[in-house]
């Protein structure tokens, strides 16, 4: 997933020529095309749904871009694969906060030693 700055968004259930826009099996839907800090003058589009609808210019949100030929698709990301790497960063904090040095500073009557 990456973190993208919305410098420029458009929403349309339209084609060009006004035409609803409908998918192979006739189905209705509306698109999502937006310009980013990271991505410049490239337009990056998908579909309009639940997870994305409210984005605004100037907000920072994460996504994951796939080039496909010119293009640029925007595509939702995986929960599970943000929890990952959410839990990898929290294990790594905290082996570095147990393998800090231990210090013969006297402890107050508050502090509570874990047992780890």
């Amino acid at each position: 997933m990456q973190k993208l700055t919305i410098t420029k968004i458009f929403k349309s259930d339209k084609d060009k020529n006004g035409n609803l826009l409908k998918t192979k099996d006739g189905r209705a839907y509306s698109k999502l095309a937006i310009k980013t800090k990271e991505y410049g003058d490239k337009w990056i589009s998908g579909f309009l749904s639940f997870w994305n609808e409210n984005w605004v210019e100037g907000q920072i949100v994460g996504a994951n871009v796939e080039p496909n030929g010119d293009f640029l698709n925007l595509k939702k990301p995986d929960p599970v694969a943000e929890l990952e790497v959410r839990v990898k960063e929290l294990e790594n904090q905290f082996a570095q906060f147990i393998n800090q040095p231990q210090t013969d500073e006297k402890k107050s009557d508050n502090d509570v030693e874990l047992p780890f």
